[in-house]
């Protein structure tokens, strides 16, 4: 883990004074470049927070903001975390991760604690006493984060890509053969997919699973959507118990359990999605509210493979 620097001092003198004014010399710097906020940096319970936005910009992210979830995601190429405001455990490249103090909205801005920069996007961060400036300087982001193993019968292209090492074109393989002959049920059944021989398989194999069940996060969405078309051409009753999935096929039924409620239920996919990643499934409003999900926006589920009809 990277070095936190803060000078015993200079904490004492950003503690004694709720918020930073911009006016005042305090500054943000970001790998030698100076950050223009329109919003300053404040502490709360001891803990520096900054303006989410513009900081993850100058760190090459695209930032998004879901109002319907209160939720702030960052990403780039190689790199997610989705940050539900309030929320104890955002997620870092898919993994919830604890944080001491959650993300904060104040005055229609999202704040990030400095601890959380610091821990989870190993960026070294320190406080130059001299001019009050922060200085943030980004390393290599967190890939740490990505499991060991990964599901041949859920991960999608980048993915299998990513953490396999292979070729765009035999990534897309492994979609179509699952989607035209079904889940793999042996991890040598990789040999069947065209262009996987068995020097590739020997790369390979060690860092791939048959498991049929899943587990991380969901979203859930409604009245927006309302009357459109899915992606499988039916439309969209968001009472109805369905789901979107990246690359299950239409029509299969997975039952979906919400630890926090003890509740669950089965849906079925008929759409695909969720279109931001760290999350596995999109529920309908109605599945979201049989299993208690709602209230809490994103959340952390697990998912049991049924097949093309409910038992």
């Amino acid at each position: 883990m990277v070095r936190f620097l803060l000078p015993l001092l200079l904490l004492i003198l950003l503690l004694s004074q709720p918020i930073f004014a911009q006016s005042g010399g305090m500054s943000i710097i970001v790998d030698d470049q100076v950050l223009l906020l329109k919003e300053s940096p404040l502490v709360k319970d001891d803990q520096v927070m900054l303006p989410g936005r513009p900081l993850l910009e100058a760190m090459g992210m695209e930032v998004f903001w879901e109002e319907e979830t209160q939720t702030v995601v960052g990403s780039d190429a190689e790199f997610e975390m989705v940050i539900p405001i309030g929320c104890s455990e955002p997620l870092v490249n898919g993994e919830p991760v604890e944080v001491d103090i959650p993300a904060e909205l104040m005055g229609g801005c999202t704040y990030l604690p400095i601890s959380f920069i610091e821990q989870f996007l190993n960026t070294e961060v320190g406080l130059v006493t001299e001019s009050g400036t922060i200085a943030i300087t980004p390393e290599t982001l967190a890939g740490q984060f990505i499991t060991e193993k990964i599901s041949i019968n859920t991960a999608d292209r980048d993915l299998l890509q990513t953490a396999l090492g292979i070729k765009q074109a035999i990534a897309e393989n492994i979609i179509q053969y699952r989607e035209s002959s079904g889940p793999f049920w042996e991890i040598k059944d990789l040999l069947k997919v065209p262009g996987v021989d068995e020097k590739i398989f020997s790369a390979i194999k060690d860092k791939v699973s048959v498991v049929f069940a899943e587990k991380g996060m969901a979203s859930w969405y409604g009245t927006k959507f309302q009357g459109r078309r899915t992606a499988s051409g039916e439309i969209f009753k968001q009472e109805e118990l369905t789901a979107a999935h990246r690359d299950l096929p239409f029509g299969t039924y997975v039952n979906v359990e919400f630890p926090p409620t003890g509740k669950e239920a089965t849906v079925r996919i008929n759409d695909r999605g969720p279109h931001v990643r760290g999350r596995i499934i999109d529920l309908s409003r109605g599945a979201a509210d049989a299993i208690g999900l709602r209230p809490y926006g994103v959340a952390e589920v697990k998912l049991n493979y049924i097949g093309e009809k409910a038992n």
